[in-house]
């Protein structure tokens, strides 16, 4: 008897932490409408729970009258400020070996926000917790989530927005908004041979994608080298793959003449449901030529499928249709170098940015667009270009040093022309964060 009493007591306590929490006062409602920027809270920030294991800690938000747990991760960072990865051949695991300390980051999106509630409404058993405030710098609008710690932690969310598989030698992403995979190309785990935008992001997993392109023309002393995306090897040697996002330890490798590959700084990628960034660091041991050009192009190539798409960017705000061939309309375009680029039709939509140091402003950056289904742009997959539109910095002259240079892609959902900048705001105008 005694047994099924503690049986029947170890149930009821499970149901009470597995449940939602209806309780409690809602003091304001949600206002931010901001979804696709994601939260970074850093440790030093979470001083109630310095020296707690992370493993105890569980995040919350109101929504619907529940309070319901909702998709996070807590990213270890080392003494060294770099990342503790958990899988790969170069995992390293922190010193703290789990206890949050001042640099680790608790990771969230912004769309999971909800309202702000009375502690009343949290969990039984709680030891205690802190509430975090998202704020829109634009407008002053706000949502929350509520960290806290429990003895017995509950279940996490199901919702798990993007994971990674690298079976095989293969590289794939399966996320919410987007899914990338280089089987056509496996030395080079960053130059995806095939990108679906899924129903979320408003496509039909529809590849309307050649590949993404990285061309350069470097002159130093009297040489000029041309290099292109099958001179790059991209290895990864570590990574985190959690519910919210994936960070990846890039080995970046390039070819110096035949079968001569010499390793150049690796890269640190982070990808998110709707969006990813991949870093481009240039390395020049001696100053480049004034006198002789040194480019860098960087863009994508669409095929038959992206046949009426539209293109428009910060330059351009009057899409033109993409068919294969440059319309009067084209031919006009402004080639200024643009803060952003847009491909937009019945398959999904991508926005691209790509930003450099301050220390190449100033030199004669252009946009690249060429819509010309019999030129050719070897090496490709699919013969010719199709609304190719990217970005073409110019490099001449660099002083010697390490260049940061960073893609940026982004898959919308429920996009309509102008839309972009929702999702221009998540570097423009950051979000702010108050932790009480």
């Amino acid at each position: 008897m005694a047994n099924k009493l503690r049986s029947l007591l170890f149930l009821l306590v499970f149901l009470l932490l597995a449940a939602p929490y209806s309780s409690g006062k809602v003091v304001e409602e949600k206002s931010i409408t901001r979804e696709a920027d994601p939260v970074i809270v850093t440790g030093n920030k979470l001083m109630k729970f310095l020296g707690k294991h992370k493993d105890k800690l569980r995040l919350y938000a109101r929504k619907d009258g529940d309070l319901i747990p909702i998709p996070y991760q807590i990213d270890e960072l080392t003494p060294e400020d770099e990342y503790a990865f958990t899988n790969g051949e170069e995992a390293v695991e922190d010193t703290d070996k789990g206890l949050i300390d001042d640099n680790d980051e608790l990771v969230f999106m912004a769309r999971d926000t909800g309202e702000r509630v009375s502690p009343e409404s949290w969990p039984p058993g709680n030891l205690g917790g802190m509430e975090i405030e998202v704020i829109d710098s634009l407008n002053g609008n706000k949502g929350w989530a509520y960290l806290l710690e429990f003895p017995e932690p509950p279940e996490r969310s199901e919702v798990d927005y993007i994971s990674m598989d690298l079976s095989g030698g293969i590289y794939r992403i399966k996320a919410r908004n987007y899914c990338l995979d280089n089987a056509e190309y496996p030395p080079n785990a960053f130059r995806p041979t095939v990108t679906l935008i899924t129903p979320a992001a408003g496509g039909d997993n529809t590849d309307i994608y050649d590949s993404p392109r990285q061309r350069t023309t470097v002159s130093v002393l009297f040489f000029t080298v041309h290099k292109d995306e099958k001179d790059i090897k991209t290895k990864i040697t570590a990574f985190i793959d959690g519910p919210v996002r994936i960070i990846n330890k890039n080995e970046i490798k390039l070819r110096l003449f035949w079968r001569i590959w010499v390793p150049t700084p690796g890269s640190v990628t982070k990808l998110y449901y709707s969006h990813y960034d991949l870093p481009t660091n240039l390395h020049f041991p001696i100053a480049l030529d004034k006198k002789a050009s040194t480019r860098l192009r960087v863009s994508f190539d669409l095929v038959d499928s992206a046949i009426g798409y539209k293109f428009y960017n910060s330059h351009n705000p009057i899409p033109v249709v993409i068919d294969g061939v440059m319309s009067p309309e084209e031919k006009a375009l402004n080639l200024s170098y643009p803060d952003w680029n847009v491909v937009t039709g019945n398959h999904g939509t991508q926005i691209n940015r790509f930003t450099f140091p301050q220390r190449l402003l100033g030199k004669d950056h252009r946009l690249y667009y060429m819509d010309d289904s019999k030129l050719p742009d070897p090496p490709e997959m699919v013969r010719g270009q199709i609304g190719h539109a990217g970005f073409d910095v110019d490099l001449t002259g660099a002083k010697s040093g390490v260049y940061p240079l960073v893609y940026h892609v982004y898959y919308p959902e429920d996009f309509e022309i102008g839309d972009e900048v929702n999702y221009l705001n998540i570097l423009d105008h950051p979000l702010a964060i108050v932790v009480r």
